[in-house]
């Protein structure tokens, strides 16, 4: 709410600023219209002190007086009035409905990335059985009597556990990386990040 009321009050001051040009005083007192001819609007009251505040923090802007008024027959005058208003209204609803646009892209965004950001947090907590198999291994080997670790049949076998070892923890290691590039994948496929 904090941007749209700033953008709106500077819009307005912007607004208020080109209200009263030399050009639109000429188009109105030749189409004899009334100074505040657009029909009031509903402003909060916020906006209201918020423009007061502007008008009363804004320096004096210097206008360039102009000699005489143009000579603009009425119906010419009316017709780039109703212009002028046209373009004014498509501009600022295009605005508001693309400033809305990029407000709902960020907050998918960073929702988005909050997510991603727990799911890598789980994923590095995770507990997997590599350290468990390991640790089993070592405890059978330390339990060998010294005597024992020296016999040729007992050393193959040995190395035959440990070559075991080894593959299970290279199938177990390879399985994680396989689910973990099938989950990116997933994830690129289904543009998570709120459409950015």
């Amino acid at each position: 709410a904090g941007r749209s009321e700033s953008l709106v009050g500077g819009r307005e001051a912007w607004r208020q600023r080109r209200l009263s040009s030399s050009f639109l005083a000429a188009i109105r007192a030749a189409a004899s219209l009334p100074q505040n001819s657009h029909p009031p609007r509903y402003r909060p009251p916020s906006l209201i002190r918020r423009d007061q505040q502007e008008e009363e923090e804004e320096e004096e802007v210097v206008a360039f007086p102009v000699e005489e008024p143009l000579e603009i027959p009425p119906t010419a005058a009316l017709a780039l009035y109703g212009e002028w208003d046209g373009v004014e209204t498509r501009f600022e609803s295009a605005m508001r409905g693309l400033m809305r646009r990029l407000r709902a892209l960020e907050k998918g965004a960073v929702g988005s990335i909050a997510q991603r950001l727990k799911d890598f947090i789980t994923q590095l907590k995770q507990q997997d059985n590599k350290d468990g198999l390991l640790q089993a291994f070592q405890t059978e080997f330390n339990a060998l009597p010294d005597a024992i670790r020296d016999d040729p049949a007992t050393q193959a076998e040995l190395r035959e556990r440990a070559d075991d070892v080894m593959h299970r923890l290279w199938e177990m290691s390879d399985a994680s990386r396989e689910e973990a590039e099938a989950e990116r994948a997933g994830s690129m496929a289904g543009r998570e990040l709120g459409g950015w």
